[in-house]
């Protein structure tokens, strides 16, 4: 049975058993089907109509059979496989043209027809067409920040609509209680490029000519030096090279709801797994990413751990925290400084009891307080020689010669039961072959795989330990791999939000490392209105007022009716029917009531999230003076997640699913790889495929000019040129750039240490006992009567306001490079061209058109290097933005803090000397190692030093190697103007002059169907 062939549609090829049939006059056997029915050439109106090629069927009768659609199935699977939307955009519909075949039907084979000599060239490329449907999408731009809860007029509408409801009251209605679960998938994607179809079918039609080319030149037959560039050029072509992914790392105090937060973005139940009753349970880094095509389960758990070397300075850091404590004691110590002390022992005792309880020495808590003790010092050799050796033993076995453990799993619940031990202590657990520990502590990252439309966009979400934890090795993580994100999504809960000082911080520390454009803001329980008489009293617009008189009176109508129908109820009792009928009604009254009192709480819950939203939007510019406006969202991940799992109508959530601000907050994070994704796009289809296109005709060309060696010497003498031009632009950089910071630091020294000694002083006026806890602790602690103080960042303050500018500068002369770069390298290639079109050996008149096609070849080549010089600035910018963090803060690799880290060491070994307390000692010997010349502010100026050059020569070898194969590229193409040695056998001519022909063919579609859906894109915003 005849059935319509649908283009592009990756289906397995036939399984029936193959006959050997003879085609056309070459005598080449090749394997057919049992049957091959007519296929119709298109029709003729259609710009890539071909001709009928000839196909046996199994009888060995002729029928004409276009071969437009032998590759698509191939070619069109893997583009949509590969395709970054392909969780958005509807698979293809069966076409509807007439083109018809049977399902068990297969076309002849590429070899066959690249020996037919009755092929049209077009036939190499996927027909695009009308043959090519998709099903309905939808895109509509939805709210951002500026208007997320500023919806009234919905609210007026649902009045409206239940006004309506109740005048007409159907005694026919049938009400449904359990409203189904919400499906995320169903929310319109923002008006960008890279979300319009046309966006994946620009992809697919570049891919198809890649792959086109690259059947054809295989298929062939006929190898040399040539085919084989090109293929290995054709290979690079395939996909386009988009940016990395967008990694997004949520920063907040424990608790607040991060991972909630993430499981709420993923529209997941618990992907992110919970603490009980919803407290925190992040104690280590966890990334969620889109699942690789070679990921063998829905569900999978990569897991990295710290190297040994981290982990031994971690082991000292606990021994040292229990020791001190320990032994301190039933000493006469002020009790101020023992609190914290208390939870950082706490917090080593944990970690060992997690790590060890499988050895006899932590079987319970008495076992391992008795080891412990055992120490003689804060460095006992003995002690920590057999806590290495443990740690060694348990890294070996979940290892075992690789560099990360995997786990996978076809459900969330197995996979959260399987990680579990790596991110919490769980007592009595087995790993692999009766590894029995916990080892969270040796945890840097898990990463988590699994299929998801937000992620699929190229999209990192992270989850991390809070900020807050006294557990200082997590907030280091944290610190850390804050660093590698391109968005800070702060996340705090709404209460008391705008005046929380902890939040200010995270909001400062945040636009400080990307600057712009890189904050997001996300107010956890939106749904919690408080229940205090200040709570409730929350100030409503004029609107929102005429909004809740109008619920109000809804209310009270609903209310009379009902009482109503509870009179005529008792009336109508012994008439068991018209009860039940008068009960079926009362009862739809009921619900809703319910309904008008949860839009009253959302209308009152809207009023006070505009109020957050704006308040916090002023203090974020308040503090950064950024000039890109903060996105606010408040959000319920508990009425998201009631939605999410399907509800009963008379216990709805408090806001509806619009009002949970997730799906505003979610449509954010989809726009954040619009730019430069569809950029990389439009670079690759009109830039790149253009430039090859012309090689390939340069290629082809049988005119060749007999080499010159001139000639070559001008192309070598300006790869070489651009070269030493790549190393004086990064040189000329850092001499006029990175000097000025330097030189800035070198100039505010004395002024940081005359305000570090300020500060100095006053911290040698509090207790000895006190002072001393803050040197043991690297100048971070709190106690009962002091709060948390971090010495490093109060003599950092200055640092930064210093340093700001300077950096901020160093940013903007980041941009200065790019358009230098690409001036300078573009006017090499443009003396370049001018040498060759003005030399007598390269004008000569049989040879100007393949010479006319190399110097257009040029124009191409100078986009990609433009393109190439865009992408070092913005790397250059991203490595600048790391170093002023380094620069200015304390914690993670903070140059300040390495050199305080010595000066607090020597402190605390520091003890009382004849006529001299121990207090007084170490505050003098503190202040002296931070107000002395070419002290610890220094150290900055060198670590800054260090790293530029480090990160600048890292740079210009990489940019260096990429033009240099640029240059390759166009020595390559000069080299096949300028050869002698082409193959002038009947293959080889016969070869290159098909190969010719599928150029035009391919630039068609290229400037006209490609263009033409790259302008769609472009022109699909709002």
């Amino acid at each position: 049975m005849d059935a319509e062939l649908e283009i592009g549609n990756p289906k397995s090829p036939p399984s029936e058993p193959l006959t050997e049939v003879t085609i056309a006059d070459n005598n080449e056997a090749v394997s057919l089907p049992p049957t091959v029915h007519e296929i119709n050439s298109p029709p003729t109106s259609n710009p890539l109509a071909v001709a009928p090629v000839i196909v046996m069927t199994e009888s060995h009768t002729q029928a004409p059979v276009t071969p437009l659609e032998t590759e698509t199935a191939e070619i069109h699977s893997d583009a949509h496989s590969d395709s970054s939307n392909q969780e958005h955009i509807s698979s293809l519909a069966n076409a509807d043209d007439g083109v018809a075949a049977s399902a068990s039907d297969s076309l002849i084979p590429p070899r066959a027809l690249a020996k037919a000599e009755t092929v049209d060239p077009r036939s190499w490329f996927v027909s695009r067409g009308p043959t090519i449907k998709r099903e309905s999408m939808e895109f509509a731009s939805q709210s951002t920040a500026e208007n997320i809860g500023s919806t009234p007029e919905k609210f007026k509408r649902k009045a409206s609509d239940m006004d309506s409801e109740i005048d007409s009251d159907s005694d026919d209605e049938e009400h449904e209680d359990e409203i189904p679960p919400y499906d995320p998938t169903t929310e319109k994607f923002p008006m960008l490029p890279i979300y319009h179809p046309s966006f994946q079918e620009a992809e697919e039609i570049t891919y198809s000519l890649v792959r086109s080319f690259q059947n054809f030149i295989t298929n062939s037959n006929y190898e040399d030096d040539e085919t084989r560039y090109l293929l290995k050029e054709l290979e690079e072509l395939k996909h386009p090279k988009y940016p990395e992914a967008v990694r997004i790392g949520l920063i907040g105090d424990s608790g607040v709801g991060k991972s909630s937060l993430i499981n709420s973005l993923l529209g997941v139940e618990s992907i992110a797994p919970q603490g009980d009753d919803g407290e925190s349970c992040t104690y280590v880094v966890q990334e969620f990413v889109q699942a690789p095509s070679t990921q063998k389960a829905p569900y999978a758990a990569e897991i990295e751990y710290f190297s040994r070397r981290t982990w031994v300075s971690t082991l000292r850091s606990h021994i040292r925290n229990y020791y001190l404590y320990h032994c301190r004691q039933g000493k006469n110590i002020e009790d101020e400084s023992t609190d914290e002390e208390e939870l950082a022992a706490r917090t080593a005792f944990e970690t060992f009891m997690a790590l060890f309880w499988g050895r006899d020495e932590f079987a319970d808590e008495d076992s391992a307080k008795n080891f412990l003790s055992s120490a003689s010092s804060e460095a006992d050799p003995r002690t920590l020689a057999k806590l290495f050796a443990w740690t060694d033993g348990i890294f070996e076995q979940l290892l075992s010669g690789n560099s990360c453990s995997t786990l996978v799993s076809a459900t969330i619940f197995d996979l959260n039961e399987q990680i579990k031990p790596y991110t919490k202590t769980v007592v009595h657990s087995a790993i692999g072959r009766g590894l029995r520990c916990s080892p969270w502590p040796l945890v840097k990252l898990i990463r988590i795989g699994l299929k998801s439309p937000l992620l699929a966009q190229g999209i990192i979400l992270a989850d991390l330990p809070g900020t807050s934890d006294i557990n200082r090795s997590r907030v280091f993580a944290t610190q850390r791999y804050l660093r590698s994100c391109d968005i800070s999504l702060v996340v705090a809960s709404i209460q008391r939000v705008e005046s929380d000082v902890a939040v200010h911080r995270n909001l400062i520390e945040a636009y400080r490392r990307r600057r712009g454009g890189s904050v997001i803001m996300a107010c956890t329980r939106a749904d919690d209105i408080g229940t205090t008489k200040r709570q409730q009293s929350i100030v409503l617009s004029p609107v929102e007022e005429e909004l809740m008189g109008t619920i109000a009176r809804k209310r009270m109508s609903v209310e009379a009716k009902s009482n109503g129908l509870k009179a005529e109820i008792k009336n109508a009792k012994g008439n068991r029917s018209l009860v039940n009928e008068l009960t079926r009604r009362r009862d739809r009254y009921e619900m809703r009531r319910i309904m008008l009192d949860a839009e009253t709480t959302e209308v009152r819950i809207n009023a006070r999230n505009n109020k957050v939203i704006r308040g916090l939007a002023q203090k974020y510019n308040e503090l950064t003076k950024d000039e890109y406006s903060l996105p606010v969202f408040c959000v319920s991940n508990l009425a998201y997640t009631t939605h999410l799992i399907g509800y009963n109508e008379r216990q709805p959530p408090r806001l509806s699913i619009e009002q949970s601000g997730i799906p505003n907050l979610r449509n954010h994070i989809y726009r954040l790889p619009s730019k430069g994704k569809f950029a990389t796009l439009e670079h690759h289809c009109v830039t790149s495929m253009e430039a090859f296109l012309k090689t390939i005709e340069m290629s082809c060309s049988v005119t060749k000019l007999k080499r010159k060696e001139h000639l070559t010497e001008i192309v070598k003498n300006s790869q070489d040129m651009a070269c030493e031009e790549i190393h004086r632009l990064f040189q000329t950089f850092r001499r006029e750039n990175v000097e000025a910071v330097l030189a800035k630091i070198t100039a505010s020294e004395t002024k940081w240490t005359t305000a570090a000694a300020k500060k100095c002083v006053k911290w040698a006026a509090w207790k000895g006992a006190t002072y001393a806890a803050w040197i043991r602790y690297d100048g971070t602690w709190k106690t009962a009567k002091m709060p948390r103080t971090n010495w490093n960042e109060a003599l950092l303050e200055l640092v930064k306001t210093d340093l700001d500018p300077a950096f901020d500068e160093l940013h903007e002369a980041c941009n200065s490079f790019s358009t230098d770069a690409a001036e300078v390298l573009g006017a090499i290639i443009n003396a370049m061209k001018r040498r060759l079109r003005e030399d007598p050996a390269a004008s000569l008149s049989d040879t100007m058109n393949i010479f006319y096609i190399f110097y257009n070849s040029l124009i191409h080549r100078r986009a990609e290097i433009d393109m190439l010089s865009a992408e070092a600035t913005n790397s250059l910018k991203k490595h600048f933005s790391n170093l002023r963090v380094a620069a200015t803060t304390d914690g993670g690799k903070s140059y300040f803090a390495d050199a305080m880290s010595k000066v607090y060491a020597d402190c605390v070994k520091i003890r009382a000397t004849k006529g001299k307390s121990a207090h007084v000692a170490k505050c003098e010997a503190f202040t002296e190692s931070i107000c002395a010349p070419d002290g610890v502010f220094m150290r900055i100026r060198d670590g800054v030093s260090r790293d530029c050059d480090k990160m600048l020569l890292h740079h210009e070898d990489r940019l260096t190697e990429k033009v240099d194969a640029v240059f390759k590229k166009i020595q390559h193409d000069f080299d096949i103007v300028c050869s002698t040695q082409g193959d002038d056998s009947p293959e080889g001519q016969e070869f290159r002059q098909k190969l010719q022909e599928l150029v035009p063919v391919a630039r068609g579609i290229l400037t006209d169907e490609v263009r033409d859906h790259l302008e769609k894109c472009r022109l699909f915003k709002g």
